[in-house]
């Protein structure tokens, strides 16, 4: 599931303004770009619940990742799980560590209509220039420190929600840690699909927003998650088609890397030509009509290919680079 989070990641760089469809959503509405975000923090602390017997609390990444921290705190809540416990004994404990996710959602919804409103800005409104999250930001950081001075996609508030997300992924990773049979994996998908029913319905009366981390955006890109990781796990269309987003997961910290590395691509699209080396070469065809969007998108398709064999020859030689 990260392989696949992490190409999209890489789509999403390289075709983000190009196609409007991929990049992220002005304000209001889902793309491609806003599943990215909600990906990495459901897989985060969804592998926090598979691990916490071996794993080591303290340390660098943990102290400045808030959504992380958060992770272990609630797992401490499901402690009593073991890793041979049952899906039943998974589904009572996970109980808990889901009602804080949603008090995370309710206290956040409720500051955004009560909280501090900008001034001349009706109460509850969720615009750019007039919603409480943002003024919030302004309070404490000060435009300065801001994305921009109207809004920050990161900001205070809009952190409350995404713990919603972390509860989700801590929830399904003690789910997958009970082993679950076929038929359970695909309830899990069941769950997905209606969790994205409910961020549907609730779009309607509150907009799918990842700056503000919305109610309905968190159920939405929640629900994806959910879903794709029963799929994943009950591995419906097999072991060839996951195998290269396996190895780009194995290998997350590489394939990120590599990702950032798009000038040794196109030097080496460069080095490949039909005839004449200077107007002949891949490079040249594709550059010709960057801007488009169906070339761009083969462009990002083609290093994604290149960066899956790469993690592949890694895999299989044993090398793995974590931190």
């Amino acid at each position: 599931m990260r392989g696949v989070v992490m190409s999209i990641m890489l789509i999403v760089d390289v075709c983000g303004k190009a196609v409007p469809s991929i990049g992220h959503a002005p304000w209001n509405g889902l793309h491609l770009a806003d599943i990215v975000m909600p990906g990495f923090i459901f897989i985060d602390t969804l592998t926090v619940g598979l691990d916490l017997y071996t794993f080591r609390a303290p340390g660098i990444l943990q102290r400045i990742a808030v959504c992380y921290a958060a992770a272990v705190l609630l797992a401490k809540l499901v402690s009593d799980l073991s890793p041979n416990d049952t899906v039943k004994g998974a589904l009572k404990n996970n109980s808990r560590v889901l009602v804080v996710g949603l008090l995370c959602i309710v206290i956040n919804w409720a500051i955004m209509l009560l909280g501090p409103q900008p001034k001349g800005c009706p109460r509850g409104s969720l615009t750019p220039q007039c919603n409480v999250a943002s003024n919030i930001d302004r309070m404490v950081f000060g435009p300065e420190h801001m994305y921009n001075p109207l809004w920050d996609p990161e900001g205070l508030l809009s952190t409350l929600p995404s713990l919603a997300t972390v509860a989700l992924g801590l929830a399904c990773g003690k789910f997958i840690q009970s082993r679950p049979s076929h038929t359970e994996l695909l309830r899990l998908v069941g769950c997905g699909l209606l969790l994205d029913l409910c961020g549907m319905g609730l779009g309607i009366v509150i907009p799918v927003s990842k700056v503000l981390w919305t109610p309905s955006y968190c159920l939405l890109t929640g629900g994806i998650c959910v879903a794709f990781l029963g799929i994943v796990s009950s591995r419906v269309g097999g072991n060839v088609v996951l195998a290269p987003f396996k190895w780009l997961g194995m290998n997350a910290i590489s394939f990120f890397c590599l990702s950032d590395c798009s000038g040794l691509f196109s030097c080496l699209l460069g080095s490949i030509y039909v005839a004449d080396p200077t107007t002949g070469n891949v490079l040249y065809v594709l550059t010709k009509g960057y801007t488009q969007a169906p070339v761009m998108l083969t462009y990002a398709l083609l290093q994604l290919g290149l960066w899956m064999w790469i993690c592949r020859w890694l895999s299989m030689q044993g090398i793995f680079v974590t931190i």
